[in-house]
């Protein structure tokens, strides 16, 4: 008997199930184990059946298919095969496809909140540009307008190219010809996957750099001026942006 307790003592609890699927387990444990553009790309073309399970119904753009890869790297990052299997687990991230088709195919009006905001922000960027002899930084225009910085960059947002035949209103309810929501594409998609890993003073040198987020597009001189740093600073950080931008694009995150 004592033997018996003895035995129900030492045996060990009853592990959780393993679920993730021998198809996808080899390219998702070495991606996990070593991260870096090769195994990424090898996860990527792992579960390209479950991206073209999702992408097709709405059209397999470039851009959607993008995005779908984009998902499927932020998802897969954050699996558990002890909670579902893997197909599960990307099918339901990547049910955010469904919103961004609709988001590409209908333009939307802006909100009239989002129009009388951007007006309060134009005109305190104007009257700080006054009062301070530059441009003022977000933190600054944060300040001025009572909106936070986060709200800010998404005012900027809704400052795409002019979508033709997209009406929009102004403060008035009058319609006027306005921005639409942005189409994505390719280099779009890529360059906001870049951006979202940045510092905010980088993100601030690569919205300079390349005319992003409502701000004016500007040679490293100039975007040193603005940063009150170094042109060498600016030049070196770009250097470290494009080298992101190469890793990336190892990763065929457009291709079909």
């Amino acid at each position: 008997m004592d033997d018996l307790f003895d035995m129900m003592a030492e045996k060990p609890a009853t592990s959780k199930r393993n679920r993730l699927e021998p198809d996808y387990a080899d390219a998702f444990n070495a991606w996990k184990a070593t991260p870096n553009p090769q195994t990424s790309s090898a996860f990527l073309g792992a579960v390209r059946p479950i991206i073209d399970s999702a992408v097709r119904p709405l059209g397999d753009s470039p851009a959607l298919r993008g995005r779908a890869k984009q998902i499927a790297l932020q998802a897969g990052a954050a699996y558990d095969p002890n909670q579902a299997s893997l197909r599960t687990h990307l099918m339901t991230h990547l049910q955010r496809l469904k919103r961004i088709s609709g988001q590409q195919s209908n333009p939307i009006r802006i909100p009239e909140r989002v129009i009388m905001q951007q007006k309060a922000v134009h005109d305190a960027t104007l009257n700080l540009a006054d009062e301070l002899g530059r441009e003022p930084s977000d933190s600054e225009l944060a300040n001025a307008t009572g909106l936070s910085v986060p709200r800010l960059m998404q005012l900027r947002g809704y400052q795409p190219a002019l979508s033709e035949g997209v009406v929009s209103h102004d403060a008035d309810g009058n319609p006027t010809m306005g921005p639409g929501v942005e189409r994505e594409t390719p280099a779009s998609i890529w360059h906001d996957f870049v951006y979202a890993d940045l510092s905010p003073k980088d993100q601030l040198i690569f919205d300079y750099a390349l005319g992003r987020n409502g701000r004016q597009q500007l040679p490293s001189g100039l975007i040193a001026q603005e940063l009150r740093v170094t042109p060498g600073y600016v030049s070196q950080r770009l250097a470290a942006i494009q080298e992101r931008m190469n890793e990336l694009q190892e990763l065929d995150l457009f291709g079909t």
